[in-house]
């Protein structure tokens, strides 16, 4: 059969590799699989956040992963809030106003179809929304209203409510808008740059911040422009007091002012995203959201990334029932799905890259790094407690409750459907990747060429083959098990089962095979990284019909380190460099 192949580029659109024109008898088109853009962020508790975002991105952590909630629309959510008894709400274009009741987001009708911009409240019956043109709406626990801003036609972009009668607004132009209980008042602008965000402690304690580095501090009296050291623009602000306080804005901005000067945070996790939203819960959990899908949080000492869409690798973790039901893995513990024709962030926010998935029954585990394996239940996706700190690089699911997982130091740890066992291996060596027929035969490839077997009672050494590293494992029954690696010399080598013995394939490639996945005997698939190093990567997908192993003729200028085959006529690869391929026949 031809060779299959096309491209889905796992990042932000500035990141998508630059593919060479496909081979004939290819069919390429490109996919994207990236979180995309967040706008706000608002923290109720450590285990209780929220952050919005493009495209009607609504995504929730509660206190160990950060997983997509249903928002049920499509338009750029701008603004999240909760009012501290379980519900919340988030406000967007053209009007859009949300309402989480604990359990599902739904619709509001809106008063107004003017883009809404950002929400602040105190109390369940005290909520401001503010956007486009002047708009200002209130909430007072029945129903919401608009508010008169007298002749104000500015975009506001942000909005503070300290008290039923105290609240300030600001937006273009250097607009501010204060709010007594009886009506809003226009403020004196103490700049002419627009505003965007705004955050205070007290009706005498309120900072405005925005375009051009711009930060004003009100003291009851006056606004007063405050240095900054900045010319980005900002709009991120948050503080636990006057005298602690942090903002963000574009091109990686963060600051943080000690009560008399304003300092800029230095990380090279900051480069060009745009943070447009700070929230937080105590100045050691400080999370600021922004562009290319990146989420960041300060822990009191320095901040970590925990998404984004820039610098994600993917590992081998492919895994799917179907062209239309495809999971993948990579790092910040991320996993996207894909459904609908396309790719969807589902969870991630975790320190720990994920290097496998696997499932069967509708039992899907992913793991990764530091002894980290998670599992999907009916309330999402959850963290399992493997009673390892070990790498695990492979993972593979006989059926629901039965499964194995395999990493460093010969570590094979094993899933009974309540909890995770440690298993004898006999050996130190890396494990790289698992696979069986059943729960009473499973494989296990790694360093050296070890292949070890389990029986259904234990684990031996079943063959060192002629390989200084096994990396995948997959089969189309126990007499024909397909293994690739590397050789001594860094080329890739791969070895066929047949049920009796193991023998050395012909495969004539330089390339370092790293994964291989088929749908029958005469139909298989491997990947690896040819020679050259990235950029010049070449041959590094091939295809076995059963007798014989065939190069592509394409040049993937990326490391392939997987591959998952739907079908005869549609294949998956992943690798390094932010970057899927996806194919089908002509």
């Amino acid at each position: 059969m031809a060779g299959l192949l096309a491209t889905l580029a796992f990042s932000a659109c500035t990141d998508t590799v630059v593919l060479p024109p496909p081979p004939p008898g290819y069919a390429f088109r490109p996919e994207v699989a990236e979180i995309g853009s967040f706008h706000d962020v608002w923290a109720g508790a450590a285990d209780d956040m929220w952050a919005v975002g493009g495209r009607g991105l609504i995504l929730h952590y509660d206190g160990a992963l950060w997983q997509r909630v249903e928002s049920g629309v499509s338009e750029e959510i701008n603004g999240v809030w909760g009012d501290g008894t379980g519900a919340v709400y988030a406000v967007g274009n053209n009007g859009l106003l949300l309402r989480f009741d604990g359990t599902a987001w739904l619709p509001i009708t809106s008063p107004t179809a003017e883009g809404l911009n950002a929400i602040s409240g105190t109390a369940p019956d005290n909520i401001f929304a503010v956007g486009n043109r002047g708009t200002v709406i209130h909430y007072n626990g029945n129903a919401w209203t608009p508010q008169q801003t007298g002749t104000v036609t500015a975009n506001l972009r942000g909005v503070w409510a300290y008290s039923p009668s105290v609240a300030y607004t600001v937006g273009n132009d250097g607009t501010v808008l204060s709010y007594s209980g009886g009506g809003w008042s226009t403020i004196a602008p103490a700049t002419s740059e627009h505003l965007r965000g705004v955050f205070g402690f007290s009706d005498s304690d309120v900072f405005a911040a925005g375009n051009n580095g711009a930060i004003l501090h009100y003291d009851g009296v006056s606004w007063t422009p405050q240095s900054s050291g900045v010319t980005r623009w900002l709009q991120g602000l948050w503080g636990v007091s006057s005298a602690d306080m942090f903002a963000s804005g574009e091109g990686g901005t963060v600051l943080h002012y000690d009560g008399s000067a304003w300092t800029r945070f230095t990380s090279n996790i900051f480069t060009t995203q745009y943070f447009e939203g700070m929230d937080g819960t105590a100045n050691d959990n400080v999370v600021a959201v922004g562009t290319l899908g990146t989420l960041v949080r300060y822990d009191g000492a320095e901040w970590k990334k925990e998404l984004s869409d820039v610098g994600a690798i993917v590992r081998r973790g492919l895994w799917g029932t179907g062209n239309d039901d495809l999971y993948l893995v990579g790092t910040y513990g991320e996993i996207f799905h894909r459904r609908g024709g396309e790719w969807r962030f589902i969870a991630g926010g975790r320190p720990q890259s994920l290097n496998d998935v696997w499932g069967a029954g509708g039992e899907i585990i992913v793991v990764g790094d530091a002894g980290l394996a998670m599992h999907r239940d009916r309330s999402g996706w959850v963290v399992m407690d493997t009673g390892s700190s070990e790498g695990l690089n492979g993972v593979w699911v006989a059926s629901p409750g039965d499964a194995f997982a395999v990493g460093n130091n010969g570590a094979i740890l094993h899933w009974d459907g309540a909890a995770w066992s440690p298993q004898n291996s006999g050996s130190s060596r890396v494990l790289h990747d698992v696979w069986g027929t059943s729960a009473t035969h499973v494989l296990a490839v790694g360093n050296d060429g070890l292949v070890l077997r389990y029986d259904g009672t234990s684990w031996g050494p079943e063959a060192m083959l002629d390989a200084v590293a096994l990396r995948a494992v997959w089969g189309s029954s126990a007499s024909n098990v397909i293994a690739v690696g590397t050789g001594a010399a860094g080329q890739g080598n791969a070895f066929r089962f047949d049920g009796v013995a193991w023998k050395k394939e012909t495969i004539g490639t330089s390339a370092a095979l790293e994964a291989v996945h088929g749908v029958s005997a005469g139909d298989i698939f491997a990947v690896g990284i040819g020679g050259g190093g990235i950029g010049t990567f070449k041959d590094s997908f091939f295809h076995f019909d059963g007798a014989t192993w065939r190069r592509s003729s394409t040049q993937s200028y990326v490391h392939l380190s997987g591959v998952w085959a739907v079908s005869e006529s549609t294949v998956y690869t992943c690798g390094t460099g932010t970057v899927l391929y996806r194919g089908t026949l002509k």
